[in-house]
């Protein structure tokens, strides 16, 4: 992906697979640590910041039980964490080619897209 691409064609560019390789994580477990770690669609738990939430999200398997389980943790945290992954994973996009906006990708199962706007929006987790 590039960032902050400058009319002289200079950017930045960040290769998502060096920076998995390089942190020892999945595309999913990556995803799940800045969402801990706090993000646009939910604040973090205090206490939490990027190191803790990716040794959370690494070494256990029900990680989203331990992020309930802190103390600092909203009642609803598990729910909002879940609906973040949704909008994380299956984000808009827009199809360069077909100058359209597209799903990032499609539910697994999802007859339609907007079926899969409709479950980012009224879906209980």
């Amino acid at each position: 992906v590039l960032f902050k691409l400058q009319t002289n064609g200079m950017g930045n560019l960040v290769e998502m697979a060096k920076i998995l390789a390089h942190l020892k994580l999945t595309k999913e477990k990556f995803t799940d640590m800045c969402i801990a770690a706090g993000c646009d669609y939910i604040e973090n738990i205090r206490g939490i910041g990027i190191n803790k939430a990716k040794k959370i999200a690494c070494e256990n398997k029900n990680y989203l039980n331990v992020f309930q389980s802190l103390p600092f943790a909203p009642t609803d945290y598990k729910k909002r964490f879940q609906q973040a992954q949704m909008v994380f994973h299956h984000q808009t996009v827009i199809d360069p080619v077909k100058y359209e906006t597209v799903p990032l990708s499609l539910f697994f199962g999802c007859p339609t897209v907007c079926h899969c706007v409709l479950c980012i929006v009224s879906c209980s987790f």
